[in-house]
Parts: structure tokens; sequence; C-alpha cells
């Protein structure tokens, strides 16, 4: 039996168009033979343009890549090119190409096949689409998936590359949040890197992607099928611009990819088993006319069924909803924002402890950007829902038709639905812009960058030409630290900048939409009045109380508001305290082998002053209890790494399961409030129903905030039980070697009481590790008592803020109150035209979430840049005065 391993490359995943057509020469770079020893690990390595020539022609075009296991010298072809000497097309005949060609399970066959194919094409595996902010073309970024055969063996082994590729373009942008879901399925894993969170699928994730580089992923796979198979693995990309904090995923960018496996096997004819053929595709042909039968008559349901269909979707433009459909919307939703959470693990577990802070501060900005979309999907929610009560109402009291509540009830859906598609649009032409313009902006602060840093750097070649090469080698680390600094500085400043261009385009869109909410309902019901649907004083009397319960909405919102800021702070300042718990443990370990190697080298210091070793010795023994210690610091932190890696899987799975399941409680509550407002025949109070959405919101909120804070507890506790227990087992190992070293020197003819004298004086673990517990247990308690004043201090602002924002909404009220009795005459429509100026003002009175915390980080950021520059600049006058003194 012979195995033809076949990969198809369907298409180039790129932000630039079309795929390019494939190179002329060959398929050699992409598909070669190679032995098992090239097969290189899985690991996620950064890749610059010199480092992938070998893959120059990987996914650049449409067709079938063929490598035979004939023999070991074959090398890739494609199927449908001839060479030079066979241009001409062969001679037609009407010959069979076997001896089964005439028979009918040969044609049976070949329709089964054509079948089953189609049906593996349909069941491809699907990416769920995630709308992009901004233009394609805008990012310059292509992605690649690759492959190389290893046939050797008795299975083929592939070994699979996905290339992220950032530097076609001089546009090119800073990404981060980039996330790769792989299609591994039909294939066995021999190495890879990613996570396998689900069945048939990896994920690769990386926090960011610089502007003119790679990102190149490699794995190693075996294929043990023999049948002729056809394995669609496509891999996703999706991700965020660098340049703005925006919660929003760019995506999915599809790598498309198929693996063809080709089974031959050399059949002798054999023509007694005509018959059974025979038998076999009269079978095959009745079932497949019984499942024609039966395709008819799905196909005829299916038809009578349409009219359904059409009613389903008037009723939801009507403003009501499907069952089902509203189920599995809400399973989505509670899922995606679920797996949001996994960045604190992902911190936690992942992060460098230099850049936890920072990646926490980062966090807290994306939360509170989620928590503003929220805010504004609650918003619209009870604003339908109050539209719908206030029109039921009429109805009950007999003031409107059904009809005309009918009709009123479907134009405001249309309307609304109209509305939220503009803003889309002008939120994603604004984004664009502001993106175009920050990578722009990026782009000359880095080239200016690059040329101070490359003038200094001259400079500093010159100077270097008259100093030692210690001090020349000290200088050079010195002036790269500096250079890695500037460039950190300058990424957060235009970071923080980007920001704030950021939530006020935002700001504006929110402000632009509930100012579009109140025109489209007064709009409304004037066009009713005027085609006689309305009676104009019922009209006047709906306006004056639509605008009575949009200022009680609009208190309700200032509570849901001021609670979830304070969850959100409460939340973000227990996960500061969490980290430096998990910091003090990174410097419990640095600091126990620093302190140890230290009284190592004094334990032998002693013995030497005393004259029980000679010199000779006691450096042997030294150096080889270091390197012992170097051995036990790095067997350390490879496990410790597995175990955390590990433990990163365990812990995103549960949080995720717990809090979809309280996402999908919340929204399922929401919904049956909601629901209220469609289905009751009573006369309901406006009041009433506003307080409980303000009761089950905060309520919500305050749940789902504790929830999250248990889990975050219980993370770090069970990265700390699993720290502590391998940093025990090192102590051990350092005890070891203490044991084995006073062992030796016994042997050399230390007397052994000197040793228990040194021993008892320097106790190499105990004293070690007893310092660093006693300091870190002073620090944990500065930062518990640190975390109960910032958790006193939210509550008292949670007061504050929700009374300063009564204040402040009943001042605007008396000065609508004054304004309106200094005018001499005012008619009712006048008055109803006051009023929706003054409710257009009053919903912009709320006290955002997003805008103010990224001004403040604009301001404290342009001041530590300011502080930053003079004190540089002090110390170069101090420099050059010391330079000018005799």
């Amino acid at each position: 039996m012979r195995v033809h391993a076949v990969l198809t490359v369907l298409g180039i995943a790129s932000l630039y168009g079309p795929a390019p057509s494939r190179a002329e020469g060959g398929c050699q770079p992409c598909l070669s033979e190679s032995s098992p020893a090239q097969v290189l690990d899985a690991g996620a390595v950064q890749y610059f343009p010199s480092g992938l020539s070998r893959w120059d022609y990987c996914g650049r075009g449409y067709g079938d890549l063929i490598f035979s296991k004939r023999s070991p010298s074959a090398r890739c072809r494609r199927p449908l090119q001839m060479p030079e000497t066979q241009r001409e097309p062969p001679l037609p005949s009407s010959a069979q190409s076997g001896p089964w060609s005439h028979s009918l399970f040969a044609r049976i066959s070949s329709f089964t096949d054509k079948v089953l194919y189609r049906g593996r094409r349909k069941s491809l595996p699907r990416h769920k689409n995630i709308r992009s902010l901004t233009k394609a073309y805008s990012f310059g970024l292509t992605f690649h998936k690759c492959a190389q055969v290893v046939s050797s063996k008795e299975f083929p082994t592939v070994t699979f590359m996905l290339i992220i590729n950032n530097t076609r373009v001089p546009s090119a942008a800073d990404l981060s949040q980039l996330s790769i879901r792989d299609a591994v399925t039909g294939l066995t894993l021999l190495s890879n890197g990613g996570n396998l969170l689900e069945s048939g699928f990896q994920t690769f994730t990386t926090d960011s992607l610089m502007a003119g580089s790679h990102y190149t992923i490699k794995y190693t796979a075996l294929i043990k099928g023999v049948r002729n198979e056809m394995l669609a693995l496509p891999a996703y990309l999706t991700f965020s611009n660098a340049s703005q904090n925006d919660i929003n995923l760019f995506g999915p960018l599809v790598a498309n990819f198929t693996l063809r496996l080709n089974s031959t096997e050399k059949i002798s004819s054999n023509h007694g088993i005509h018959f059974v053929g025979f038998l076999v595709g009269f079978i095959v042909s009745f079932m497949l006319a019984c499942f024609g039968v039966l395709s008819i008559n799905w196909i005829s349901t299916t038809v009578r069924k349409i009219p359904r269909q059409q009613r389903r979707n008037r009723s939801e433009v009507n403003g009501e909803t499907n069952h089902e459909l509203a189920i599995c919307n809400i399973n989505e939703t509670s899922k995606e924002e679920a797996a949001f959470e996994d960045k604190i693990v992902d911190i936690m577990v992942l992060e460098d402890p230099q850049n936890m802070y920072q990646a926490l501060e980062n966090l807290d900005m994306s939360n509170l950007l989620r928590a503003a979309a929220s805010l504004e999907s609650y918003r619209v929610q009870v604003y339908k829902d109050v539209i719908a009560k206030l029109l039921r109402n009429l109805k009950i009291n007999g003031d409107v038709s059904a009809l005309a509540e009918k009709r009123l009830t479907s134009v405001l859906n249309g309307q609304l639905m109209g509305m939220e598609g503009k803003l889309k649009e002008e939120h994603v032409a604004r984004m664009a812009a502001l993106a175009a313009q920050c990578n722009l902006e990026t782009r000359e602060e880095m080239e200016a960058e690059h040329r101070r840093v490359t003038a200094e750097k001259a400079q500093a070649e010159h100077l270097f030409q008259h100093m030692d090469q210690q001090a020349v080698l000290e200088c050079s680390v010195l002036l790269d630290k500096l250079h890695k600094l500037d460039h950190s500085h300058l990424q957060r400043c235009l970071l923080v900048r980007h920001e704030e261009a950021s939530a006020k385009v935002q700001r504006q869109i929110v402000v632009c939409r509930r100012v579009e909410l109140h025109k489209i309902f007064f709009e409304e019901l004037e066009e009713a009045t005027r085609m006689g649907e309305l009676e104009k004083n019922v009209a006047n009397g709906l306006l004056h109380a639509y605008f009575v319960s949009q200022d009680q909405l609009e208190e309700v919102l200032d509570v849901f508001l001021a609670n979830q800021r304070n969850v959100l702070g409460e939340r973000h300042a227990q996960r500061q305290f969490l980290v430096h718990s998990l910091q003090s443990l990174k410097s419990l370990i640095c600091d126990v082998f620093t302190k140890t190697s230290g009284q190592m080298e004094g334990w032998f210091q002693e013995l030497k002053n005393e004259g029980y070793v000679t010199e000779e010795q006691v450096d042997l023994l030294l150096e080889k209890a270091k390197k012992e210690l170097l051995h036990v610091k790095q067997n350390l932190d490879e496990i410790l790494n597995r175990e955390k890696n590990a433990l990163h899987c365990s812990l995103i799975k549960k949080r995720r399961t717990l809090i979809s399941d309280k996402l999908k409680e919340h929204k399922q509550k929401q919904k049956d409030l909601s629901a209220t407002s469609k289905t009751s025949d009573a006369n309901l109070d406006l009041t009433h129903y506003l307080n409980c959405w303000q009761n089950l919101l905060t309520s919500q909120c305050l749940e789902l905030g504790e929830l999250i804070n248990n889990l975050d507890e219980e993370g770090a506790a069970d990265i700390r039980k699993v720290t502590m227990r391998l940093i025990q087992s090192a102590m051990s190992d350092i005890k070891a070697i203490q044991s084995n070293m006073a062992q030796t020197l016994t042997g050399l003819g230390a007397p052994r009481y000197a040793l228990q004298h040194a021993g008892l004086t320097h106790e190499l673990v105990s004293s070690a590790l007893t310092e660093v517990q006693e300091r870190l247990h002073i620090e944990g308690k500065m930062a518990v008592k640190t975390l109960q004043r910032t958790r006193d201090s939210l509550q008292e602002q949670l007061g504050l803020e929700v009374q300063e924002q009564q204040v402040l909404r009943h001042r605007g009220r008396t000065v609508f109150q004054n304004l309106c009795a200094a005018q001499l005459a005012l008619s009712d429509d006048e008055l109803l035209k006051m009023k929706l100026e003054f409710q257009n003002c009053l919903s912009r009175m709320d006290n955002c979430l997003v805008l103010p915390r990224a001004l403040a980080r604009s301001r404290l950021q342009a001041y530590l840049s300011e502080w930053r520059k003079a004190m540089l600049m002090k110390m170069e006058h101090s420099y050059i005065t010391q330079q000018d003194k005799p």
C-alpha cells in the first residue's frame, strides 16, 4: 500500500485583498522531504524578514501540493503542471481506465464520493464573525498557514507553521491581544505550544506584535489515517489595534488549509466479484432512491414553514422575540463576556512580574470600556420597555386602538434599529480615521526616536575610542537600558494620548444616541397626530408622561453607574493586592537563593580562615556548590512554569463555567422583567417598574463583582500553594547540598566540631528563608491595610457620587422651571419642545466611566513626562557644571 499526503492550500488570510498567485519555479520551499531531526518542536518565535526564506511560497497560491512515499528522493510537484517535454495533450481514447469502468458500482461510487465530498465541504468548521471597527486594508497584515511533510516513517509527519506578517506596507500598525484558533481535527499532535481549550482546536495567544515584525508558531503532528480523507484545517486570527484601547476585536482572518490523504493499493482484476458489486450497487441505488423521496418530502415541509418564518421575522420587528433565538443569544453573549475575564488569569500566571502592574492598568481600562458599553445596552433595553408600557397604558385606558398601538410600536422599533445601524457606521468611520491618525503619529514618533537613538549611539562610539574595554562595556549596557526606558516611555505616552482621543469619540457617539432616542419618539408622535391615529391632547399627555419617565430613568442609571464604578474600583484594588502577593513570592525565591549563596561563601571562608582546608580545596568545593545551587534554581523555575501552565488551563475552565452560568441567570431575570411590559394587561406604575430595574441591576452588579473577586482570590491562592510547595522542595535540595559539602570536608580532614560550629553560625536555608518570610509578612500586613482603606474610600465615594448626582439634577430641574416661569406666553407645544431640549441636556449630566479616567491618565502621564524632562535637564546641567570646574 502506498500513501500519498496531499496538501491543498485554498488561500491566504490577508488584509490586502485576494491572495497573490503562486510564484513560478515549483514548490520546493513549501513542501520538501526532511529527516526527523529537522522537525522542530513547537514554539512561538519572533521572526524578522531574514528568517523566512525557507517558507517563501507557503500558502501563496491555489492548487495541490502532492508528496508521495514511493521513494526517498521524491520531490514535491504540482499535479496540474506538466514537464516541458510533455506539454502536448495525450491522444483521446474510448478505452476504459480500469477493469470495473463499465460496472454500475463504479458510477455509484463516483457519485457518492462527490456527495460525501460536498458534505464534508459544508461541514467545515466555522468561526464566529467578529465585527471589525476599522476597514481591513488599514492594517497591512497577512496570515499564512504552511506545512512540511516528513514521510520516512510508517505514518507521515507534518510540521505546520503559522505566520503573521506585519511588515508588508509602511502603514503597518502595532497589534495587541492576538489570538490564533487553529483546527487540528484528525491529527495526532506530537509537539505544540497551544492550549487545547475545546475539542478539535488549539489556541495560541500573544499580547502584542510590533509593526515591522513577524510572529511564527510551529508545531508537529502525525497523520495516522490510511483511507482517502479530506481534512479541513483552517486557522483563524483575531487581534486588536494597540494604537487605541478598544475592547472590540478585529477579524477573524481565515487561513484556509486542506489536508487530503490519498491511499492507493494495487488491485488485481478479479471478475468473480462483479456480481457482488452489482448487488451492492443495486442496494445502494435503492437506498439513494429512498433518500431522494424523503428529501422531496422534507423540502415540501420546509416550503410550508416559510410563511411561519416570515411571520417570526415580522414579530421581531414589532418588538417580539423568538424564545429559542433569545436563549441562544444569551448563551453566546454570556460565553463571550466570561472569556473576557481570562485576562486576569493570564496576568497572574503568565505575565512577567515586572509588567504585572502595567498590565493591570490596561485591563482596568478595558473593564471600564465594557462596563460603559453594558450601561448603554441597559439604557436602550429599559427605554424600549418604558415606551411599550406607555403605549400599552394608552390602549388600556382606551385612548388609542390596539391597531394603532401595534403600528406605533413597530415603527418605533424600526426607527431604533435604523438609528443603531447609522450610529455603528459612524462609529466605524470615526474609529477608522482615528486609527489612521494614531498610526501615522506613532510612526512619526518612532522614526524620530530611532534617529535620536542612532545619533546618540554614534556619539557614544566616538567617545568610547578613548576608554578601556571594561568601561566601554558598562557604558554600552547603561546606554541600551536608557534607550529601552525611553522607548517604553514613548509607547506609554502614545497609548495614553490615543486612549483619550478614543474615549472622546466614544462619548460623542453615546451622547448622540441618547439625543436620537428622544428625537425619534417626539417626531413619531407628531407624525401619528398628523395622520389622525392620536388625538392632540392624548399625544401631548403621552409626551409629558414620557419626559417624566425619562427623568426617573436617568436617576436609576445614576445609581447603577455609581455601584458599577464602586465594584470595578474594588476589583482593581483587590487585584493589585493579589499581584503584590504573587510578586512577593517571586522575590522570596530570588532572595532565598541570593542569601543562601552569600552565606555559603561565608561558611567556606570561615573554614579556610581556621586553616582546616587549603584555599584550592575551598575554591573547588565552593564552585561545585554554586553550580549545584544554580541547578536547583533552574530546576525550580522549569517545574514552576510547567505547573503554572497546567494550572492556567484549569483556572480558565472553572472561571468560564461559573461566570457564564451567573451571566445567563442574570440575563434571564432581565428578560423576565422586560416581558412584563409586553404581556401585562393592567395599567402598571412606571415608577415602580423603574425601581424594579434599579434593584435588579444593582444586585446583579454586586453579585457578579463578588463572584469575580472570589475567583481571583481562589486563583491567586492556588498559585501560592503551588509556588510554596515547590519552594519547600527546593529548600530540601539546598539542605542536601550543605550535607554533601560537610561530608566532603570531613573526608578532607576538617574536624566535625568545626563544621558543626560553622553550620550553627551560618544556617544556609532556615535563616535565609526566615528573614525573607518575616519581611514579606510585614509587607503583607501593610498591603492588607492599604486594601481596606481603599475599600472604605470607595464606599464613601459611592454615597457622595449618588448624592452629588441628585443635587445636580435637582438644580437642572430648578433652572428649567425658572426658564418656563420667565416666559410671558408659552403654549403646550412650545413647552414640549423646551422639555425635549432640557431632556437632551439632562441625559448628558451622567458621571461617565471612561472619559474621566482617560483624562486623568493623560494628565498624570503629561506631568510625569514634564518631571522626567526637567530631571534630565537638571542632571545634564549638573554634569556640564562639573566639567567646567578646573
